[in-house]
This record gives C-alpha cells, sequence and structure tokens, in this order.
C-alpha cells in the first residue's frame, strides 16, 4: 500500500516529535493550521513551499512527494550492478521503484 503526500507529512512531522505549530515555525509560516489540512488531505502543499517542508522535516523533495529518494535508489543500483552475484537483489529494487 502507498503512502499518500499527507500521511506522510503527519509521520515525518510526528517521528520529529513536532507541533503543527512548531512545523509552520520552522518553515517561516505564521498559519499552522494549513500543515493539519496538508495532514488531513484538505489541501496540498503549492509546490513553493514543498522545499522549504522538506528542509523543515529534513528530507528530500523526492522523498517527501514520493516515499523515496531517487538519489539514493541511484546510487544502490549502481553499487548493486557492480556486484554480480546481487542480479537478484537489484530486479526486486528494479520492480518496486
Amino acid at each position: 500500500m502507498h503512502e499518500m503526500l499527507s500521511e506522510r507529512i503527519r509521520r515525518l512531522r510526528l517521528a520529529r516529535k513536532l507541533t503543527q505549530k512548531q512545523l509552520a515555525e520552522r518553515m517561516g509560516a505564521s498559519h499552522y493550521l494549513t500543515i493539519g489540512q496538508w495532514e488531513n488531505g484538505r489541501r496540498m502543499p503549492s509546490s513553493s513551499l514543498v522545499s522549504e517542508l522538506a528542509r523543515a522535516l529534513g528530507v528530500s523533495t523526492d522523498y517527501l512527494l514520493h516515499g523515496r529518494d531517487g538519489a539514493l535508489l541511484a546510487a544502490l543500483k549502481a553499487q548493486i550492478k557492480q556486484r554480480a552475484p546481487y542480479e537478484r537483489l537489484l530486479a526486486m529494487v528494479r520492480d518496486n521503484v
């Protein structure tokens, strides 16, 4: 099951033990109620706020938006390709991306 952006925002915020207000403050935003709307799926963060939100949560924008870090997966695939015995693992990673 794929995690929705709203669920990911909430999970990341809670994992960092931040309130919605604290997250808004980290982003330099004054309206913390917007964070609640993002987490409830009533609104989505604008493209201009996605990078600020990712920074405030300590993740990449790839991870925030898609639940995976594209640069990390690319590096992992490159390492795996260099090791022929791990072709099966590479296929599993490729199938899950």
